[in-house]
C-alpha cells in the first residue's frame, strides 16, 4: 500500500513514462548533500504531523516506515484519506530525504512542465516555498499531485483521485504544518 501511494507519486509526475534517470537518486544534483552524515526522521515522529482531515473528509489509515531498498534512504509518513460523499481519495506523504537528491527533491532541476488535453505540470510557489503540481485528466475522474519542497531534506507530496478540480490538494497543504516538519530535523 505505501510502495504504491510512492509509486503513485512518481507516475503522475511522469505520466507518459518514466524518464530515462534513477528514480530516487540523482547524483551530483544541488540537493545531495553528499557527504553529510544525517540521522532520518522517526516516522513516528512525521505520523504526529499529517493534517487533520478537512470537513467531509476523514482518514482512513496512516503509516510510517524507512525505505531502506532504494540507492538512498528515506523517511516518511503517509496519510490516507476519503471523501464522505462521492469516491475521492486523498494520500498525503510527509518525508525526510536526509538531503540527498531523491526524484521529489531532484525534480526542481528538470524543468519538467506540460500542458495538454491530458492534463498539465507546472512549477510555482506555495507560500513562499518551491512547488509543482502535475494532473491527468480522465473520463472516470481527474488525478492530481502536489509536491512541496520544504528544504533540502524535507518534502510533502499529495495526491487527489477521483476529483474533478485540484481545490483539495490546497486545503491539505493548508493543514498540514510545514514549520513542525522542518524543525524535526534540528
Amino acid at each position: 500500500m505505501v510502495t504504491a501511494a510512492i509509486l503513485g507519486a512518481i507516475w503522475i509526475l511522469f505520466p507518459g513514462g518514466i524518464p530515462e534517470v534513477d528514480l530516487l537518486l540523482i547524483p551530483g544534483s544541488q540537493d545531495d548533500m553528499a557527504g553529510e552524515n544525517i540521522s532520518l526522521t522517526e516516522p513516528s515522529s512525521m505520523l504526529k504531523l499529517l493534517p487533520v482531515p478537512p470537513n467531509g473528509w476523514s482518514l482512513d489509515n496512516s503509516t510510517g516506515s524507512y525505505a531502506d531498498n532504494y540507492p538512498q534512504p528515506f523517511t516518511f509518513a503517509c496519510g490516507n484519506y476519503t471523501k464522505k460523499s462521492g469516491n475521492g481519495t486523498v494520500n498525503v506523504l510527509i518525508y525526510d530525504s536526509g538531503g540527498k537528491g531523491i526524484i521529489w527533491n531532484s525534480i526542481f532541476n528538470t524543468g519538467f512542465i506540460y500542458d495538454n488535453a491530458d492534463g498539465h505540470a507546472r512549477t510555482y510557489f506555495y507560500k513562499d516555498l518551491p512547488a509543482w503540481e502535475t494532473a491527468k485528466y480522465g473520463p472516470g475522474g481527474n488525478v492530481y499531485s502536489m509536491h512541496i519542497k520544504l528544504d533540502e531534506r524535507f518534502g510533502i507530496a499529495i495526491t487527489l483521485k477521483n476529483a474533478t478540480d485540484s481545490s483539495s490538494l490546497r486545503e491539505f497543504a493548508d493543514r498540514i504544518n510545514i514549520y513542525g516538519i522542518r524543525a524535526l530535523g534540528k
